[in-house]
């Protein structure tokens, strides 16, 4: 008893510093009722719990036996026996502490009933208010909600006092103080239990507390109140009443929140608490499977053959009857002093047929049973042994084709039969010695072996992925460094790379003392494509949906082509898989899309830097997008295209603007509709222009624009704003907005209309295109109206004048 007392004590103790440390100041007060409920139900159950272990017995086979013979008589002399009054003494303080708390638990019951049932009651709704004379503080027990009476009838009481206790009635807050109570009578020599009802009483107020502020009370008044009652305060060991000991907790409490994150991560705390104390805190035990000894049936062999059972004749079948419901049936068979040995092994092959493993014969004439005791196969087994023994043995013995299984199968029953079964069996094969196992494969790591290709442009593919001299350089080392990795490597250049280049990656391999085995492989097939190279229906989709999506999003601005920011990892995949297409998967696949030019590596000679300078002015002349050249966070240089900061694009019909906004120096996309502003931060979260976030959630992709779905907003190919995908089975086609087209000049708009066969007017005369080209390019001051755009007959204005006609499309005069 005393061991469960000090568990129970241990365990209320580990769960109450556990609530004071991480629940008490919290705002979940529900939670926490049930918390210290349960907690002390835990520690009451805990300790009381035994986990029981089955195991098999340990049969000691060694007895130790004695005798005690008649003549070794002791004389043994009375023992005093001494009382101990310690448990008596305890037991009666304890008995007299039980009498005492319940008697004081009775009078206050009684205390309360008394008041019920002598003062006037009121019935409001589901409480019953019961008007007390001379009460100071308010207080609930159960429905029953006591009140001053003159108080009340002067309606002195206020809404938040009436609130208060209502609260506690409602749910039911004496059902936990009752329990506690009883508790403390049979503990009450436990100061945990004064502790623990202290809390749930407190935790009852927070409950009330929180109830009355939720009716739209403001907590200033309301503690008001609390500290003017509080002077009044009397103590209520059975009801609920308002608790002014704590006043000060209860306003913190008050004016906290704690957030459900923050419970989450409190609450999971529990899980190794309690675990801990369930390994630490119950009883385990070992107990002895009981292990029930096999049924033994006696058997008696009479001298006619016969199998007795009790001096009664038994049958086979009746032996099988018996031994079916119980496997593990064992037979002892007692023979005739004068049996015949063959008629007492023929019993017991007949047993064995039936299934019966173990037996005992009983005889003194154990040198003629012994072979009986031996195991042997069954007529069965040597059946079965014949058959696979006769079919072997009429195969041809040069060539015989024997399975695995039947060898395997055939020396096992030979095994299994008596010497008498083998002489009058079927003769053992002869088998041909069998063949040495076969050498394992060579396992082949893919990828294993590097790679290293270099193009006449003097562009590195290490492994399949583009890289530099200086890539190259850091795979060697890293191979060098790698003992299991193999010092093999592939390095392949075509007939006109660059011959420094070549030089000076066969320096590198000669510094790791790498070994090119280049010259040791095959060459490749003849023909661009191979059925095994060629991308599969997969890799042809992709490039497919790649493609299309490039574009689509590629705008045509009369001179040129607008193109989308392509990554260099898209580029250089789906640039392989077009390569690796056959003429009839190119046939049926859509054609390669417009993409930024390569970026001249930082080694790249002067000839290969003049090369791939060409093809970068020749990509900016066609497309009108400015090409830079930048550096990855690995270092790798790309090509990407830089446009400005703030564009903004105008939409008449729903009277849009969209743009790019500087705020805190993190740029920003903004739409105004109808001169309202929204901004949104790079997560895509609505902020206001400050940049402090004001959406709670992600802003889905359907509620940027009116009547289009955007993903992602870019600004110099980065993500300035990235909304959520909030219908993706609905929107097959996703809009992710570019960056503009810088503003064409004056004199590439003049070409472009007289491309469309524009007609062209200078103030107010008609002039030819050569003539509209020439004066733009001596006036600067001119200004330049197009009207009818859309149409196969545009009209361009040059003219001084500032007016702007209407239906016109102007070209800012600043763009030359």
């Amino acid at each position: 008893m005393l061991i469960y007392l000090l568990k129970f004590s241990a365990c209320l103790a580990i769960f109450m510093v556990f609530y004071k440390l991480l629940f008490e100041k919290s705002s979940v007060h529900k939670f926490k009722r049930f918390y210290l409920l349960a907690t002390l139900v835990l520690a009451l159950v805990i300790p009381s719990l035994t986990f029981i272990e089955y195991i098999e017995p340990v049969i000691d086979k060694e007895h130790n036996s004695f005798v005690v013979s008649d003549s070794d008589m002791v004389e043994t002399i009375p023992e005093v026996i001494e009382v101990n009054y310690t448990p008596i003494i305890l037991w009666s303080l304890y008995g007299l502490g039980i009498f005492v708390f319940l008697l004081k638990f009775c009078i206050n019951l009684n205390t309360i009933i008394s008041r019920i049932k002598n003062n006037p009651k009121l019935k409001t709704g589901s409480f019953i208010h019961v008007l007390v004379s001379n009460l100071k503080t308010p207080h609930t027990f159960f429905n029953y909600i006591f009140f001053n009476k003159h108080k009340f009838e002067q309606n002195d009481i206020p809404k938040e006092v009436l609130i208060h206790e209502q609260t506690h009635a409602k749910q039911k807050h004496s059902i936990d103080v009752l329990l506690l109570e009883l508790l403390q009578i049979i503990f009450w020599f436990n100061p945990l239990i004064y502790l623990l009802k202290r809390d749930v009483k407190l935790n009852h107020e927070f409950l009330a507390d929180r109830a009355v502020l939720q009716n739209g009370i403001e907590p200033s008044t309301y503690q008001t109140i609390l500290l003017a009652f509080s002077s009044k305060a009397e103590h209520q060991e059975l009801a609920n009443a308002i608790n002014y000991s704590s006043i000060k907790k209860r306003f913190t409490v008050m004016n906290t929140h704690t957030s459900k994150r923050s419970i989450w991560l409190r609450s999971l705390l529990i899980l190794p608490v309690l675990a801990l104390l369930f390994y630490g805190f119950t009883e385990s035990e070992q107990l002895e499977i009981e292990i029930i000894p096999p049924e033994i049936i006696e058997l008696y062999l009479n001298e006619d053959g016969e199998l007795l059972l009790e001096n009664k004749i038994i049958t086979y079948e009746d032996i099988e009857e018996l031994y079916r419901p119980d496997l593990k049936l064992q037979v002892t068979i007692k023979v005739f002093q004068d049996a015949d040995v063959k008629i007492a092994k023929d019993v017991s092959k007949k047993l064995k047929e039936i299934g019966i493993k173990k037996m005992t014969v009983c005889t003194s004439r154990i040198s003629e049973f012994q072979n009986d005791s031996q195991e042997e196969a069954t007529p069965k087994q040597v059946a079965e042994y014949n058959i696979l023994a006769k079919k072997i043995n009429a195969q041809s013995k040069n060539n015989p084709i024997i399975k695995l299984k039947d060898i395997e199968r055939i020396n096992y029953l030979y095994k299994l039969m008596s010497t008498t079964q083998k002489e009058s069996a079927q003769p053992f094969p002869n088998f041909p010695p069998q063949p040495p196992a076969p050498t394992p494969p060579v396992k082949v790591i893919k990828n294993e072996i590097t790679w290293i290709l270099l193009n006449s442009k003097g562009q590195f593919s290490v492994n399949d992925k583009s890289g530099s001299l200086k890539s190259v350089e850091a795979k060697f080392k890293s191979v060098w460094n790698d003992k299991n990795k193999s010092k093999n490597i592939v390095f392949r250049h075509e007939n006109n790379s660059p011959s420094d280049m070549v030089n000076k990656v066969n320096t590198l391999i000669d510094l790791y003392n790498l070994d090119n085995i280049s010259d040791t492989l095959p060459p490749p097939p003849p023909g661009n494509q191979t059925q095994q190279n060629q991308p599969t229906g997969k890799e042809v989709t992709a490039y497919n949906a790649y493609a299309k999506a490039i574009k689509q999003q590629t705008i045509d601005i009369g001179q040129g082509k607008l193109i989308p920011p392509v990554s260099e990892k898209d580029l250089v995949n789906f640039t392989n898989i077009y390569k690796r297409m056959t003429d009839k998967q190119r046939n049926n696949a859509e054609s390669f899309p417009d993409a930024l030019p390569p970026p001249i590596p930082e080694d790249a000679t002067q000839e290969q830097r003049a090369k791939m300078k060409s093809a970068i002015n020749d990509f900016e002349k066609t497309y009108k997008r400015k090409v830079h050249q930048a550096k990855t966070d690995n270092d790798e240089m790309i090509s990407v295209i830089v446009n400005d900061d703030v564009y903004e694009q105008t939409q008449d019909k729903n009277k849009v603007k969209t743009g790019f906004q500087k705020i805190n120096g993190t740029l920003h996309y903004y739409v105004s509709i109808n001169a309202a502003i929204k901004y949104y931060n790079r997560q895509g979260f609505e902020v206001n222009k400050t940049g402090v976030k004001i959406s709670k959630r992600q802003v889905n992709a359907s509620d940027v624009l009116p009547g289009q779905y955007i993903t992602k907003v870019y600004s110099d190919s980065k993500v300035v704003s990235e909304f959520k995908d909030n219908e993706p089975n609905t929107y097959k086609d996703k809009i992710d907005i570019p960056s503009p087209p810088r503003p064409i000049s004056r004199l590439d708009h003049i070409i472009a209309m007289a491309k469309k066969d524009a007609t062209f007017f200078y103030e107010g005369q008609k002039v030819s295109s050569d003539s509209a080209i020439q004066l733009v390019k001596k006036h600067d001051e001119l200004n330049l109206f197009t009207k009818d755009l859309a149409t196969n007959k545009p009209r361009v204005f040059l003219t001084k004048d500032t007016t702007i006609p209407a239906d016109t499309e102007i070209l800012p005069k600043s763009n030359k």
